[in-house]
């Protein structure tokens, strides 16, 4: 399956600067379907790249510099079903966002946050699907003990967690034998 991602990607994007690289690997952990929202920057004139890919995956400029651009890439179908999952609405309405929910919408609300804010939202974690409890615990709205971290702080019971992290971490590495990268 990766096989045939990383080879539609390749047929809009040469792959073979390092950012061209990050841009493929980037949309083919959406496309396998392991992560529903990615979110990184790239040099601005690698953007005009990514306006050729043709895939279900949405692209938001998140903010720019001259020589840097901020993207959100994600799955509308992939993010809107993992928000709807867990009472992530529920947790995102009590940190301010609208209770008449539509992704468009809370997208635009996460993105003005990123861009207010110096450091991410902290409940980016619900966008990027970690587990409830890892979010929940950051944030400091659930007494889950901190255990460790592996690409995100993991409380509590890290199994889920972890099979989560690994799970794309292994995609990721396959994207990038593929990509030689």
């Amino acid at each position: 399956m990766l096989n045939k991602i990383i080879e539609s990607l390749i047929e809009y994007i040469p792959c073979t600067s390092t950012s061209e690289k990050i841009i493929c690997e980037k949309f083919g952990t959406i496309l396998s379907g392991v992560k529903s929202l990615e979110i990184f920057n790239i040099p601005i004139e690698s953007y005009k790249i990514i306006l050729k890919i043709k895939s279900d995956v949405k692209v938001r400029i998140v903010k720019s510099t001259e020589q840097n651009i901020q993207l959100l890439i994600y799955n509308p179908t992939d993010l809107h079903n993992l928000l709807l999952s867990e009472d992530r609405i529920k947790y995102l309405i009590e940190l301010g966002y609208p209770k008449s929910y539509t992704l468009n919408s809370y997208i635009d609300i996460l993105i003005s946050k990123i861009c207010e804010e110096t450091t991410f939202p902290h409940e980016i974690g619900f966008f990027l699907g970690y587990t409830i409890t890892d979010v929940l615990a950051y944030m400091g709205m659930d007494d889950s003990p901190y255990v460790k971290t592996l690409g995100w702080n993991m409380y509590g019971d890290t199994n889920e967690s972890e099979k989560l992290y690994y799970k794309r971490k292994y995609v990721s590495q396959q994207i990038r034998l593929l990509l030689n990268y």
